[in-house]
């Protein structure tokens, strides 16, 4: 979509500014979209309260955590009480799993040069540093 094709352009351009400086550029493209289905939510409700946001981040997972049941043919299931995944359609999934996975951003910005970029689930980590050596 247009969030991986301007991740692709500035990336491009970002390698395009490394290489003038003489520098190593290293990029990596990221695609959460299955992350959504594999969401802790008792870790979710952590990653709230840490996030200050307490009340807010119960209450998603109160939602997240209600009782499903499936309709097939007219019977009705009996209920299934999730643990992890947040509901496909969620308006505010995207919100929750950034904050999420917040700490693991923070851990992969922190090391040295890496700039972590995000735009919905695409993330894009980009390195640059050490000087390129001649080759010949």
């Amino acid at each position: 979509g247009r969030g991986a094709d301007r991740a692709a352009w500035g990336g491009a351009g970002e390698a395009e500014v490394a290489q003038a400086l003489g520098l190593v550029a290293v990029a990596g493209y990221i695609d959460c979209r299955k992350c959504y289905d594999h969401v802790i939510i008792c870790a979710l409700s952590r990653s709230a309260y840490r996030a200050g946001l307490g009340w807010l981040g119960q209450l998603a997972v109160d939602q997240y955590q209600s009782d499903r049941r499936v309709r097939w043919a007219g019977a009705m299931s009996k209920p299934i009480h999730p643990v992890w995944g947040m509901p496909a359609g969620c308006p505010f999934a995207n919100g929750w799993l950034h904050v999420y996975s917040k700490p693991a951003m923070q851990e992969v910005s922190r090391k040295g040069d890496a700039q972590l970029r995000t735009y919905v689930d695409d993330w894009r980590l980009f390195a640059r540093g050490i000087a390129r050596r001649a080759t010949g």
